[in-house]
C-alpha cells in the first residue's frame, strides 16, 4: 500500500468563495477537508495536487436552505472559468433535473463552503453538463482543456473524495485511449497502446483510467495532465473491466470545444443542420441496426462510416440541399458515423454562425460534395432540450 501525507489546503491562495446571497446554513458550517496526497507522485505532479484539489467540485442535492454534511458528494465536476462556470456531466445533471420540487443543486470546490449552484446546459453528444456557482468576490481558480495525447500518457492527477470529509489526490496511468476509426476496414471503437496511435481520420472519443479514480462520486471526476491541464471528465466506473481499465473517461477534444460554446452562448443553443441521422448514436459495443442502403455502402465500397438522412425539418437549412435517403459520409471535413455520438458532438462544435459546412453525400456511386449553412436550434425546434434527448435515446443516461 502505498504511503500517503496529509495537509491544509491553500484554500485562501487559490480560492475565496462568497457566501453572500447564500442561506445562512452555507457559511462556514463545513470542517475543512483533510487532503491526503500520495507519496509516489512526482513534482509535477505535486504541483498539480493542488490545482486538482482547488478546481474539483463536489456535488450533493438536498433541500432549499439545507447544506449538505461534509461527506455529500453525488458526482464531481471542474470549474473551467474564473467566473464560476463548471463542467460536469449530461447523466448528472438529467438527475437534478428530475429531482422533487425543493430539492436543490449544491456544490462546493476544494475545501470551501457549499454553495447553490445553477444548471446551465446539457450537451448530450459531449457528454457535458454545464452549471454555475455563485458570483465570488475574487476570481476563482480554474482548470484549462488540454489537448487529448494521440497516446496514452503515463499519468493523469485526481482528486477523489472518500469517505467523511478526506479527499485523496493520486495519480493513476492512461491505460488506454479509445478512439473512432472508420477507415480501420470496418466501424468501429479501437483501443489503442503506447506503441500504437490512431490513423488519419481517427477520432479520440475516450479514455481509460485505473481504478484510483474512483471514489464517492466519481462521475464528473477531472482527469489532470502533470501541467494542469485537464485531459477529461470520468463518466463512470466499469466493475467487469480489469482495474488499470476500469474508469471511463470522455476526453478533453469532446467536451471542451462545447464548454466553450456554451459559456459563450449562456446556455445550449447549438449550430444545427435540421437534419435526422440513422442510425440513433448509441454507445459503444451495442448492437446498431443499419438502414440497408447505408450497410451496402459500408460492405461493397470504401466507404466505412456514414449514416441516412432519415428526416429534414420544416426550416431545415438543408431543404433542397439533401433529400431524405441520402448518405452522409463527412460533415466539415470529418469522417461522420451516425452510431457514434462523439462524431455529432465533434461536427457540431467546429460549425460557425454563417458559415457555410461542406457535406460529403454518397450519390450515384460516387462521393457528391453539397454546403449547408447551419442555423441555431431554437429557430428550428420549439423545445431544443427535448429534440436533443430524443437523439439520446439509446445512449446510457
Amino acid at each position: 500500500m502505498v504511503a500517503r501525507r496529509a495537509f491544509a489546503a491553500p484554500l485562501a491562495a487559490l480560492l475565496a468563495l462568497a457566501a453572500a446571497g447564500g442561506p445562512p446554513a452555507a457559511r462556514g458550517a463545513d470542517a475543512r477537508n483533510e487532503v491526503v496526497v500520495a507519496d509516489d507522485l512526482s513534482s509535477d505532479e505535486r504541483k498539480t495536487a493542488d490545482v486538482a484539489f482547488a478546481t474539483t467540485v463536489r456535488f450533493a442535492t438536498a433541500p432549499e436552505g439545507f447544506t449538505p454534511p461534509a461527506h455529500a458528494a453525488e458526482a464531481s465536476g471542474v470549474v473551467v472559468s474564473a467566473d464560476g462556470l463548471v463542467a460536469t456531466t449530461d447523466r448528472f445533471l438529467r438527475r437534478v433535473e428530475a429531482a422533487p420540487a425543493g430539492v436543490a443543486l449544491w456544490a462546493r470546490a476544494g475545501d470551501g463552503p457549499w454553495e447553490r449552484t445553477r444548471p446551465v446546459a446539457r450537451a448530450w453528444f459531449a457528454r457535458l453538463g454545464v452549471v454555475r456557482m455563485g458570483i465570488a468576490a475574487t476570481p476563482r481558480a480554474f482548470a484549462p482543456f488540454a489537448t487529448a495525447p494521440r497516446r496514452p500518457r503515463p499519468r493523469v492527477v485526481v482528486a477523489v473524495a472518500g469517505s467523511g470529509p478526506r479527499v485523496d489526490v493520486r495519480a493513476t496511468p492512461v491505460a488506454s485511449l479509445v478512439w473512432a476509426d472508420p477507415g480501420a476496414g470496418r466501424v468501429e471503437v479501437r483501443r489503442t497502446s503506447a506503441d500504437r496511435e490512431p490513423g488519419k481520420g481517427a477520432a479520440v472519443i475516450g479514455l481509460r483510467v485505473g481504478e484510483a479514480a474512483a471514489g464517492r462520486g466519481a462521475e464528473g471526476t477531472p482527469l489532470f495532465l502533470a501541467d494542469g491541464r485537464c485531459a477529461g471528465l470520468v463518466l463512470g466506473v466499469d466493475a467487469e473491466r480489469p482495474g488499470p481499465e476500469a474508469v471511463r473517461a470522455v476526453p478533453s477534444d469532446v467536451v471542451g470545444p462545447w464548454v466553450e460554446r456554451i459559456a459563450a452562448d449562456g446556455g445550449f443553443d447549438p449550430l444545427d443542420l435540421g437534419v435526422a441521422f440513422l442510425p440513433a448514436p448509441a454507445e459503444a459495443g451495442a448492437a446498431v441496426v443499419l438502414p440497408r442502403d447505408l450497410e451496402a455502402l459500408r460492405t461493397t465500397t470504401a466507404e466505412k462510416g456514414g449514416a441516412v438522412a432519415a428526416d429534414l425539418v420544416r426550416k431545415s437549412p438543408a431543404l433542397g440541399i439533401l433529400w431524405a435517403g441520402d448518405l452522409v459520409v463527412e460533415i466539415g471535413g470529418r469522417t461522420f458515423v451516425g452510431e457514434i455520438p462523439e462524431c455529432h458532438a465533434l461536427a457540431a462544435a467546429a460549425f460557425q454562425e454563417g458559415v457555410p459546412v461542406e457535406v460529403v453525400t454518397w450519390r450515384g456511386g460516387k462521393r457528391a460534395t453539397v454546403t449547408i449553412t447551419p442555423v441555431r436550434a431554437r429557430t428550428l425546434y420549439r423545445n431544443v432540450a427535448g429534440e436533443m434527448d430524443l437523439r439520446a435515446t439509446r445512449l446510457d443516461r
